[in-house]
C-alpha cells in the first residue's frame, strides 16, 4: 500500500465523522437506521458510529443523494418498498425502480387518501401563491403539475376522478406525456377506472 493510500484510509473515518450533520449524510443514516428495522429486525438503535464503520456506508450515501436530487418526498416508503422486493442496494438509486415503485405503490391508495394528499398539496399550493386551493388546475404551470404527477404527489384516482384534471391532461403536449406515463400504469388505471366509476365519480365530487 503506497503512502497516499495510508493517508487517504487514515483521514476517511474523520471525514465521515465531521459530515455527520451533512444533509446526505442525515438522511443516509436514517434510511440505513430504517433499513436494519425492516430488513434486518434489529430492534436497537442505530449509532452514527455504526453507520460510518458499515460497508454500506458509502452505498447509503449514494441513496441519499438520489433521493435528494430526484425530491422523493417520502423515501422511507420507498425504501420499504425497495427492500420488500429485495432489490439490490445498487437498483435504489435508478429512476427505472423509483418509477416502477410510483406506478406500483399508488395502485394500493384509497380514493379518500388520493384526495386527501391533493386538497393537501393544493392548499400548500396555494397559500405559497395567495390563491385558492380549487385553481390549482387552470393556475399552476404545466411544469410543476407534470413535476407533482411524476414525484407521486398527484394520485391517478386523482387523474382519472377530477374533471379539471382531464382539461389540464388534454392541454399538455404530446412531446410532454412520456414524462407523465414513465410513472402511471396508464391501462391498469383505465380498467380500474370502468370498475370502480362510482369512486371515480366521488372523486369527481369532492374536487370539481
Amino acid at each position: 500500500m503506497h503512502e497516499n493510500s495510508l493517508v487517504k484510509h487514515s483521514c476517511e473515518p474523520k471525514r465521515r465523522w465531521h459530515c455527520r450533520n451533512d444533509k446526505e449524510n442525515q438522511i443516509a443514516f436514517g434510511a440505513y437506521a430504517h433499513w436494519n428495522k425492516i430488513a434486518m429486525a434489529k430492534k436497537h438503535e442505530i449509532s452514527y458510529e455504526t453507520f460510518m464503520t458499515s460497508k454500506l456506508y458509502t452505498s447509503f450515501v449514494k441513496f441519499a443523494k438520489y433521493i435528494i436530487s430526484a425530491k422523493v418526498a417520502n423515501w422511507q416508503l420507498y425504501l420499504e418498498w425497495v427492500t420488500q422486493n429485495q432489490l439490490p442496494i445498487d437498483a435504489w438509486s435508478k429512476d427505472s425502480t423509483l418509477n416502477r415503485s410510483r406506478k406500483e405503490t399508488s395502485k394500493r391508495e384509497t380514493p379518500a387518501r388520493a384526495v386527501e394528499r391533493f386538497v393537501l398539496l393544493s392548499d400548500a399550493w396555494a397559500q405559497e401563491h395567495n390563491d385558492h386551493w380549487s385553481n390549482y388546475w387552470q393556475a399552476a404551470s404545466i411544469n410543476l403539475i407534470i413535476f407533482h404527477i411524476q414525484s407521486g404527489k398527484l394520485s391517478p384516482w386523482v387523474l382519472f376522478g377530477s374533471h379539471k384534471a382531464q382539461v389540464f391532461l388534454d392541454s399538455v403536449p404530446d412531446d410532454l406525456f412520456p414524462t407523465i406515463t414513465s410513472t402511471i400504469d396508464v391501462e391498469y388505471w383505465h380498467r380500474k377506472a370502468a370498475l370502480f366509476k362510482e369512486d371515480l365519480d366521488w372523486v369527481h365530487d369532492m374536487l370539481d
